[in-house]
């Protein structure tokens, strides 16, 4: 099982490494492009911060902690996955673990996050807040861990 747990783990990073070196091959920065009828924009920006450009001042820190906690979401992880049961607390770490890694290798090897999905609502800020998949994850993986945390 525990072999399940790492290749959904290994997707989730790949699939955000591929989306995010697409981004970098195909889109201009300031361009955007709209899919889902507009729902949906595709931009390029860059984060060398944490969530929402936090200590973007300080790459080095955000760098540094991200890799840290990285490493310590590993060991987590491993204790985790061999105990029985827990299902839902399993799954929700992979989709975190998953995005993690993916928004650590990047700043390891580019220096900063390639974020690349925006969503249009009636809130101008929200609309300019840019993600990607490996967010997605992260958030997803933190409600499921959540919810396995509440219903244990």
């Amino acid at each position: 099982m525990i072999v399940w747990l790492l290749i959904g783990t290994l997707c989730i990073f790949a699939a955000d490494i591929l989306l995010k070196q697409a981004v970098e091959e195909k889109i201009s920065p300031g361009e955007e492009r709209e899919i889902l009828g507009g729902v949906v924009i595709i931009r390029k920006v860059y984060n060398k911060g944490a969530v929402l450009r936090l200590l973007e001042k300080y790459p080095k820190v955000v760098k540094t902690a991200s890799s840290v906690c990285g490493m310590l979401m590993l060991f987590y992880d491993g204790v985790l996955w061999s105990r029985k049961g827990r299902w839902l607390h399993k799954a929700g770490m992979v989709l975190f673990t998953g995005g993690a890694w993916s928004n650590i290798f990047d700043r390891i090897v580019r220096g900063k996050v390639v974020d690349y999905l925006g969503f249009r609502t009636k809130w101008k800020k929200i609309t300019k807040i840019t993600y990607n998949l490996g967010d997605l994850a992260i958030f997803l993986g933190a409600f499921l861990v959540g919810l396995g945390e509440l219903l244990d």
